[in-house]
């Protein structure tokens, strides 16, 4: 297999990874509700911070409106970087397989 290809795979797999875990995965809970994910919680409380410590409906609006955009952005990134990614990734194992 080509090495462009492979790192071009494991750069998906490894963002795929991270969009479950940080878009769709809740911490709290211990289950995948997308609601209670570690971004939902970023972009309520940058919108509860804007609103000056008030959250209304039009704001909780706003906040879901932040977090899909927020979420079409990581795939959009991951999808232009995965080839940096899965470089990066690969890299970072064999440097860590190195020292031991």
């Amino acid at each position: 297999m080509d090495n462009n290809k492979k790192n071009r795979i494991t750069g998906l797999v490894i963002g795929f990874i991270g969009f479950l875990f940080l878009f769709h995965f809740s911490f709290h809970m211990g289950e995948f509700n997308w609601d209670g994910s570690v971004v939902a919680h970023i972009s309520s409380d940058i919108i509860y911070f804007l609103n000056d410590d008030r959250m209304g409906s039009k704001q909780r609006e706003i906040a879901d409106y932040l977090f899909w955009f927020i979420h079409f952005s990581y795939i959009l990134f991951v999808w232009f970087y995965r080839g940096c990614i899965g470089y990066w990734a690969i890299k970072s194992v064999q440097v860590f397989y190195k020292k031991l």
